[in-house]
């Protein structure tokens, strides 16, 4: 069996009491702080938007170094299909030649 001040009900009571109590003495608790906390969250704003400034010029880097790439891929895969084209009309050429020489050539096998 568990003692009653270890119960989650009596813990919250007596957590909710001191909260109490504090807020009603918080301003002499924090008269000789408040310089202290206002000094950690003038430097925790400071941080933050640091920080935010950090993260978005790295995300813009990111973003030039992600379309640079894809530019260039883009580009490489132009110039391949170009590549490929020119190759088909070069080998259409030479199959029109070849079969233009084998038919001339047909045809003095046959006069002779």
């Amino acid at each position: 069996m568990t003692a009653f001040f270890l119960k989650p009900g009596f813990l919250y009571s007596v957590g909710g009491a001191v909260v109490a109590a504090a807020g009603l003495n918080l301003g002499k608790v924090l008269s000789p702080v408040k310089p202290a906390v206002v000094g950690g969250l003038k430097e925790g704003y400071m941080f933050k938007d640091w920080f935010v400034g950090k993260l978005e010029t790295s995300k813009e880097d990111l973003e030039d170094i992600v379309a640079e790439a894809k530019h260039m891929y883009e580009e490489e895969l132009l110039t391949t299909n170009r590549s490929i084209e020119r190759e088909k009309q070069i080998l259409e050429k030479v199959d029109e030649v070849v079969k233009k020489r084998s038919a001339k050539s047909g045809s003095k096998t046959k006069k002779k």
